[in-house]
């Protein structure tokens, strides 16, 4: 049915497809081209490079773990980062030094949760970005403007993952406490979501 040396492989970071966008982790189909097609008259030219860099998506489903695979420097494995209280610990795991692509996975992933257990980092799988943009004083907390009112909204996520958010109007609370206001809401809901296990 197909032709020899076809394989299936799980490719953990997916595949890039014909369109140029990546697919996410599946079980891929390898068939070796047929000797006509190896013409290289009949070669199409590569389509000409965007402008600007587009952004990777994730490589992997685990937070923190990103897959390398370089052939040229003949690096292929898993980078973990795990960043706390502004220090970044980090490590690579090689396919070739622990044996093949899942054994790597699984000790990245593994040593990725026994630092954050050490150095005393929550576990969780939301990103989290620890500093401000913008107008923004604190995470979580931003001043804004709409129909014509100025106050200062908290967002946090809730124990089921879902977006929350509160107002705290500058109009009626003054600037100082609606701000406050907004980064008790804020930190309330966070330890509220920290300290609620997850099933």
């Amino acid at each position: 049915m197909y032709r020899d040396g076809s394989f299936v492989q799980w490719e953990e970071a997916g595949v890039t497809l014909p369109n140029g966008k990546r697919s996410g982790p599946s079980f891929v189909l390898w068939v070796p081209a047929p000797a006509n097609l190896a013409d290289p008259a009949a070669t199409v030219e590569p389509p000409a490079q965007p402008a600007r860099r587009l952004r990777r998506g994730k490589t992997t489903r685990h937070k923190g773990v990103t897959r390398i695979d370089h052939p040229a420097k003949r690096t292929f494995g898993y980078m973990v980062r795990v960043a706390w209280k502004g220090q970044i610990h980090h490590k690579f795991f090689s396919d070739k030094r622990c044996g093949d692509r899942l054994a790597a996975l699984d000790a990245a992933v593994q040593w990725r949760d026994m630092t954050e257990i050490e150095i005393g980092k929550p576990r969780t799988e939301r990103m989290v970005f620890g500093k401000p943009g913008g107008n923004n004083p604190v995470v979580g907390v931003s001043r804004r403007h709409e129909n014509h009112t100025d106050y200062y909204e908290a967002t946090w996520l809730n124990t089921e993952g879902r977006a929350q958010r509160t107002r705290f109007s500058i109009a009626k609370h003054g600037e100082r406490k609606a701000l406050r206001l907004a980064i008790a809401a804020r930190q309330r809901n966070e330890r509220i979501r920290y300290r609620t296990p997850r099933d």
